[in-house]
């Protein structure tokens, strides 16, 4: 399970590479926003390719990086300008920022109010994942996006009930389409933005179609919720993001857990009644005539 995160999609890359290493291959794998990506590319390859082929996405997609060791500093100041890089020119074959301010647009299509355009991206995937494959189910793929004419969270999967409509690299740029820097993407006349708009965390798929099958679920949590007070402005921001998502996905994965426990709370009681009602059916004492001398008899089971 995919979080979404921007860049620290990358962190996925490392999570994947730990559970390929110990025979972990998923047969489902679900994502919202850069999770969608990252489980795009992991359903559309065979399992021995899925790590190179996600490495050689993040390459694709990044700007050169620079080495500069333990100098902070200088990490800082490259930090900073390869943000007010991507701010400026965009990211290879991700998106590229729009020639006009959409300040400026009156009466606009909902996939053209943005400050960038993420068309680049609809041809950069199929060179990393194959729809075909995605799309023949081999693994299951879940993909949350956000309605915005409903305001709800929608799931698209490959196992939806048939016949199935194919899943597109449209339908993995919607879950990231998170306004205002990106614009919503149509599909079939709908309009979604980024699922994480709802929620940054797919564990709600997962719970809602597993039915009574035993599920072990990974849960690739890109946030820590516990942290020490920041000390620059910049670490304002990031602590702030930390806590607005790290404190959904730990009370989604209660929620999800309570609820589970429920429904096989009920389930076990439900099988028992039916087992005990069974066996005094089958019993049926009360048949028997009773006794001369009893007005009124007790059966127990």
């Amino acid at each position: 399970m995919l979080q979404g995160g921007g860049a620290l999609g990358a962190y996925h890359l490392g999570a994947f590479e730990a559970l390929a290493a110990h025979g972990y291959q998923p047969d489902w794998v679900a994502g919202i926003s850069i999770g969608a990506f990252n489980a795009a590319i992991i359903a559309g390859n065979d399992p021995e390719d899925r790590l190179d082929r996600l490495t050689a996405f993040w390459e694709a997609i990044s700007w050169p990086d620079v080495p500069f060791g333990n100098l902070l500093p200088l990490r800082l100041l490259h930090n900073q300008l390869s943000n007010a890089e991507a701010l400026t020119i965009g990211q290879p074959n991700f998106f590229s920022p729009r020639p006009v301010s959409p300040y400026f647009l009156q009466d606009s299509a909902a996939t053209e109010l943005s400050f960038y355009d993420t068309a680049p991206m609809l041809g950069t995937l199929p060179n990393f994942t194959s729809f075909d494959r995605i799309n023949a189910g081999t693994t299951r793929l879940t993909l949350g996006a956000t309605n915005i004419g409903t305001g709800e969270l929608e799931w698209f999967d490959n196992t939806s009930p048939a016949p199935p409509k194919p899943l597109t690299p449209a339908h993995v740029v919607a879950s990231g389409s998170l306004p205002p820097g990106f614009p919503a993407t149509e599909i079939d006349g709908q309009f979604y933005w980024d699922g994480g708009c709802v929620s940054n965390t797919p564990l709600e798929a997962i719970a809602a179609g597993q039915g009574e099958e035993h599920l072990l679920v990974f849960v690739i949590d890109l946030w820590s919720l516990t942290a020490k007070p920041p000390s620059t402005m910049n670490g304002v921001f990031w602590r702030a993001k930390q806590i607005q998502y790290a404190s959904r996905i730990k009370r989604d994965v209660q929620v999800v857990k309570t609820a589970a426990n429920h429904a096989h709370a009920l389930n076990i009681g439900k099988a028992a009644g039916l087992r005990d009602m069974e066996n005094a059916l089958h019993a049926a004492p009360w048949t028997q005539p009773p006794p001369p001398h009893e007005r009124a008899r007790v059966h127990s089971f």
